[in-house]
């Protein structure tokens, strides 16, 4: 038994397909929505000075470091936004300006017949 090792795993149990770990079908965004082709910069530029800024630009440069793309910004959960370091008590908030923004029809892109 080798020491310093702590043999007692601590882990939470997660359901597969649960809310937690993926987002439900239901609340996924619309594919022709624009901040699928967002980079790393424009997801920064989005948390930082966007509309509703007073939420979430103290935590840019967490979504920044974490290299969060758009895609992967519309498919974040509460258990994603805690892992890149946002307080737990922050994750419904930014989980509710997240939605927001799928929701929102001025970000879906025309499309030309």
């Amino acid at each position: 038994r080798e020491r310093g090792v702590n043999s007692k795993a601590v882990s939470k149990l997660f359901k597969r397909y649960g809310t937690d770990l993926r987002v439900p079908s239901t609340k996924t965004a619309n594919p022709r929505h624009r901040a699928w082709e967002w980079g790393v910069e424009s997801v920064f530029w989005w948390a930082r000075f966007g509309g509703h800024r007073d939420d979430t630009r103290h935590y840019a440069m967490n979504f920044k470091k974490a290299n969060i793309s758009g895609s992967q910004l519309l498919q974040m959960t509460e258990l994603t936004l805690k892992l890149i370091g946002i307080p737990p008590e922050k994750c419904v908030t930014i989980k509710r300006v997240i939605v927001d923004l799928i929701k929102d029809k001025k970000q879906l892109k025309n499309l030309r017949i």
